[in-house]
């Protein structure tokens, strides 16, 4: 018999169905649903409908669990019954030696690719194409805040400019705030704990000094995404919509455009390397440039990218890039809004595709930025 879902009422009847005979259970959307599901009796996990909502990365997933389980308790292996994971009419024993069973599921992750894009094809045949592409495209972007992209971390090689951004990160304070928000991310991590900085008192009260010395300056020396706009080519105002002149016409820029970006960098004193992403600029250049940049220290890279060229809800966006993954070629986007995406993993073509997208008067692109 086969049972689905995952409420806790599963478990109750896969110890019935076991008397019965084999207890088939569906419903696995985690590693942790199939090995609780195994613990409860049942011979036979499928993870059919998972694959559809989680992807490809649920069969590893699922592999690894069931391994850590076999690690802590061996009573699993020597069980009379073998432990099965079914994925359409492929079945897999836990009589089997581990290694083969995790060569099997990988097996398994072509398949699943093909079920996601039946899927989202089944769930929306009137989308008009363009539509239906980013929903596809979505897929491929992985949240850091996963198992496999805890993973990719791990055991990326060019991940040198990960800490000291992490270290310095913090979230835009509004929607048009991106461009500062990483200017001022990028500026504390090549800078430092150094007392030359500039401190922010805006946003302290005056209330909040009326107890204290006037000696003590509770201002820290850092840069933040509104004392970064002092030196801006464009003000305030400006970025948050005020019409300007482009190209001799008046327009609503709001944000920072990449070129603009560029010269926000460097009127505060750093060096730096701007890329237009244009269609002559191979997509390998790109990589070879963006993952060097990562694997050394004391440089990083931001890149400007269109939201919804990748998959993702909204316009133009500003982040940098944390590290690179060479065995899912995939940058690690610090995505200063959380709102709206947060930290993802980004497949180098879909990157590629977002920098490629134009603004205003031209392309985006990225820019190197490093001290003098």
């Amino acid at each position: 018999m086969g049972i689905g879902g995952q409420r806790r009422k599963v478990a109750e009847l896969v110890v019935e169905q076991k008397a019965a005979g084999q207890a088939r259970v569906g419903g696995i959307l985690s590693g942790e649903h199939a090995v609780t599901k195994i613990k409860s009796g049942a011979t036979l996990v499928q993870i059919y409908t998972g694959l559809i909502y989680r992807g490809p990365a649920l069969v590893p997933e699922v592999a690894r669990a069931l391994r850590r389980c076999a690690h802590l308790d061996l009573s699993l292996l020597r069980a009379p019954a073998a432990r099965r994971v079914h994925h359409g009419r492929m079945t897999y024993s836990a009589t089997m030696s581990w290694s083969a069973v995790l060569q099997a599921l990988r097996a398994a992750a072509s398949c699943a690719a093909l079920v996601l894009v039946l899927a989202a094809c089944a769930a929306a045949p009137d989308a008009a194409p363009d539509a239906t592409a980013r929903a596809l495209s979505s897929q491929s972007l992985l949240p850091f805040a996963s198992e496999e992209g805890l993973a990719r971390l791990a055991r990326a090689s060019a991940k040198a400019d990960f800490p000291l951004l992490a270290n310095q990160f913090e979230a835009q304070s509004n929607a048009a705030f991106c461009g500062p928000t990483t200017a001022a991310i990028v500026l504390n991590a090549l800078r430092g704990r150094t007392s030359e900085l500039p401190r922010d008192r805006s946003r302290l009260r005056e209330a909040d000094l009326l107890h204290l010395p006037r000696t003590v300056d509770l201002a820290l020396p850092r840069y933040t995404q509104d004392n970064v706009l002092d030196k801006s080519p464009k003000t305030r105002s400006q970025v948050l919509g005020e019409p300007m002149l482009v190209e001799g016409r008046p327009i609503r820029d709001v944000g920072f455009q990449t070129r603009q970006f560029d010269a926000l960098l460097r009127a505060h004193g750093v060096r730096t390397r701007l890329v237009i992403v244009d269609d002559v600029r191979s997509e390998q250049a790109i990589r070879d440039e963006l993952r060097d940049n990562l694997a050394r220290a004391g440089d990083f890279v931001v890149v400007t990218y269109l939201r919804r060229a990748v998959g993702q809800d909204g316009g133009g966006h500003i982040s940098p890039l944390g590290a690179y993954d060479a065995v899912s070629d995939s940058f690690l986007v610090l995505d200063v809004n959380p709102v709206s995406a947060g930290w993802v993993w980004m497949p180098t073509p879909t990157l590629v595709k977002g920098m490629r997208s134009f603004d205003t008067v031209e392309n985006r692109g990225y820019v190197v930025v490093a001290t003098p």
